[in-house]
């Protein structure tokens, strides 16, 4: 398979890529965000009013095709790591400030290469995170930097691109114990997954069983067509970095 190399023009963007917008003439980093990688907020709190406000129920709730509003939306970690590709950065630093058993803050700096929108400069831009036992639970209990470091890249990025749309690493332990049926991978994606395993030599006991070590399986998980489309995502990325 042919190389494809990324280039960038003078304004800082990649070539070849149909950027979106907005009316003052910077990029409208939201609509560049691909469908897959959002999805309605499955807060049952919230759930009837958002179900009476677009008058269908939550699992035929388009999030494009409805326009639902930014409050109303969860972007996936991958989500924001396809946006700050298209941006382009130089280099992301993520530093633990306090780890405990309990508690855990991390704070993220990303260095984001000079466009038009920065006046050619390159601007060096940072935020903060943490997780702890309230704000975490299950597997995640046992991952408190790593939480933190997601949840501060994400926050990190969103801010950066005023994205007002909140990622599913910043919900709180109440909605993360929700597994919508939105979040499960198109079949593309799968698809996708499953040539990667082949061409890999690897199979789905081996993802099993990494989550498994990880703390992260769920006995729903029989396949990876039970997989959220974040785990199909990142075993992609993962598998492919394999020799």
């Amino acid at each position: 398979m042919p190389i494809k190399t990324i280039t960038r023009d003078a304004n800082g963007l990649i070539e070849g890529v149909s950027y979106e917008y907005s009316p003052s003439g910077g990029i409208e980093w939201k609509a560049m965000v691909p469908k897959e990688f959002l999805y309605v907020n499955p807060d049952m709190k919230r759930r009837d009013k958002i179900e009476k406000e677009y008058g269908k129920s939550y699992d035929q709730i388009d999030p494009i095709a409805d326009k639902v509003k930014d409050a109303d939306l969860v972007i996936l970690l991958n989500g924001l790591r396809h946006l700050l590709h298209l941006r382009g950065h130089n280099y992301v630093r993520l530093t633990p400030t306090q780890s405990t058993i309990e508690y855990a803050s991390v704070n993220c700096e990303i260095s984001f290469t000079p466009s038009f929108e920065s006046e050619g400069r390159t601007i060096i831009h940072q935020d903060n995170a943490c997780a702890h036992q309230g704000n975490t639970n299950n597997f995640a209990q046992n991952y408190l930097v790593e939480i933190a470091s997601n949840r501060a890249f994400c926050r990190c990025v969103r801010a950066f691109l005023k994205i007002n749309i909140v990622s599913r690493e910043e919900l709180g332990a109440s909605i993360e114990q929700e597994a919508p049926k939105s979040v499960m991978a198109p079949a593309k994606q799968i698809k996708m997954l499953e040539d990667i395993m082949l061409a890999k030599g690897v199979i789905w006991k081996t993802i099993s069983d990494k989550l498994k070590s990880e703390n992260r399986f769920s006995e729903a998980y029989k396949s990876i067509h039970d997989l959220p489309k974040d785990l199909v995502f990142e075993f992609i990325e993962r598998i492919k970095k394999i020799p």
